[in-house]
């Protein structure tokens, strides 16, 4: 038997606004606990690291880990436009290579996460956080100096989200991110990833 469009309001709008105005009565500190409680219950989506489960998937994550670990290339082809082969989305110079090979391919839309990819995204998070350090730490003299505002332009600059890197979904990435941003040896932070993983 189908359900009226009513009855179906009544099954999923409904509640929500119920719980809306349950909310409302709460103090700030309450909606972040209840906030955190939730996001901390949710389903998370499994890792997976093997090849072979999904070619286009697999693909991904090997593609960005690579460009990563070839700054050179990693850069043209952040600077330069690019096309994608399988989808044929077109690229605008000056956007983050990664992202836009994530978007194009539906990682977003998967239900688990790549490992590799997750490791990229770590190398990505740990060295924007590792240059916007450095360059606020070169530029704040100068601002000091001269009484410019270069220091807070910068930010801006580098918090925009077609250059922001994608933030790593599990501990493994932000273990990765922890050390690149530190500049933990990576024989060290990869043993610190298999000794958590036991």
């Amino acid at each position: 038997m189908a359900i009226k469009p009513y009855e179906r309001y009544k099954i999923d709008v409904a509640p929500e606004k119920e719980k809306e105005k349950e909310l409302e009565k709460y103090t700030d500190f309450q909606k972040a606990v209840l906030a955190s409680l939730e996001k901390y219950s949710a389903p998370k989506k499994p890792v997976r690291y093997i090849f072979g489960i999904d070619d286009d998937a697999q693909e991904v994550g090997v593609t960005t880990l690579s460009s990563i670990l070839r700054p050179s290339e990693y850069l043209a082809r952040t600077l330069l436009p690019a096309t994608d082969s399988k989808t044929g989305k077109k690229k605008p110079p000056f956007y983050n290579i990664n992202k836009f090979i994530r978007e194009s391919r539906g990682m977003k839309e998967k239900d688990y996460i790549d490992g590799l990819d997750e490791i990229a995204k770590g190398f990505e998070q740990g060295a924007w956080k590792l240059t916007g350090a450095l360059s606020s730490l070169i530029t704040a003299p100068t601002d000091f100096a001269l009484g410019t505002d270069f220091t807070n332009d910068l930010e801006e600059r580098l918090n925009d989200g077609r250059i922001k890197p994608d933030e790593p979904e599990t501990w493994r990435g932000e273990l990765t991110s922890l050390g690149v941003q530190y500049a933990i040896p990576g024989s060290l932070v990869n043993k610190l990833i298999m000794r958590a993983n036991a």
